[in-house]
């Protein structure tokens, strides 16, 4: 119930911001939208929580940056002290900080 709540909080605020010009049938199109978008955004989830989940993890990152690396030509020695690098950085470092890290890069 607490989800319905906020839901219903949610849409009296969308609606303040609206224009007072909209008609019904444009305020269901709105409506529609909606739906198919909340639909869209459980099926993505869906599908990271069964394809991404559990597959994803340190050892699938630790595999992209020698993939990565060995693209580049990087010495078997400066892979290793790339990967070790990396791998003392998961101890210290959440995934929400790594991603704002990488978010705000140039790269």
């Amino acid at each position: 119930m607490k989800n319905h709540s906020m839901v219903v909080v949610l849409r009296r605020e969308l609606e303040k911001s609206l224009p007072a010009s909209l008609t019904p049938e444009q305020i269901t199109l709105l409506d529609q939208a909606e739906k198919l978008f909340g639909q869209a955004y459980q099926a993505g989830y869906k599908a990271a929580q069964l394809f991404g989940g559990d597959e994803w993890n340190n050892n699938a990152c630790l595999g992209y940056a020698i993939l990565g690396a060995k693209k580049l030509n990087y010495t078997e020695d400066d892979i290793k002290k790339l990967v070790r690098s990396i791998y003392t950085e998961f101890d210290f470092k959440s995934i929400e900080e790594a991603r704002t890290v990488y978010n705000n890069s140039s790269y």
